[in-house]
Formats: structure tokens, C-alpha cells, sequence
């Protein structure tokens, strides 16, 4: 797995609620305390389908929420 992006910022509602296939589809409560959402990819030394961990995290780097999708 890599560190694809970090979303913050005015972009990280859009990009947080966008439903899955082509996003996380967390739902705005989950926003609440969230000041980033990292987006971490399959690589293709890693075993097992393709997928991508979407993560939101608050001001101490504590993950809140996360949600995985096939593919990249």
C-alpha cells in the first residue's frame, strides 16, 4: 500500500461523501471532527485484489472512519 493523496480542506467534503464506486461514500456526520482524509492504494507487489483505503482522520492524526473499494 502507498500513500495515493491527502485530501484537506475545502475539497475533503466532495471528495469524502463521493459515492463508492468512485469514492468512499462516508456520510457528512462522519465529517465532523475529520481535517483530512488519506487515500491509500494497492500496489502491485501487494497480495490480494486491487483496492483502496480511503481514511479520515482528526487534528491529533487519530483515524475515525475508513472505507475500502476494489480497485484503484
Amino acid at each position: 500500500m502507498y500513500l495515493a493523496d491527502n485530501v484537506t480542506g475545502p475539497a475533503l467534503e466532495k471528495a469524502a461523501t463521493a459515492k463508492k464506486p468512485f469514492g468512499p461514500g462516508f456520510q457528512p456526520e462522519h465529517l465532523k471532527n475529520a481535517v483530512r482524509m488519506e487515500i491509500w492504494c494497492s500496489n502491485i507487489t501487494d497480495l490480494g485484489e486491487d483496492h483502496t483505503d480511503f481514511k479520515l482522520i482528526d487534528k491529533d492524526g487519530k483515524v475515525l472512519f475508513t472505507s475500502t473499494v476494489g480497485g484503484f
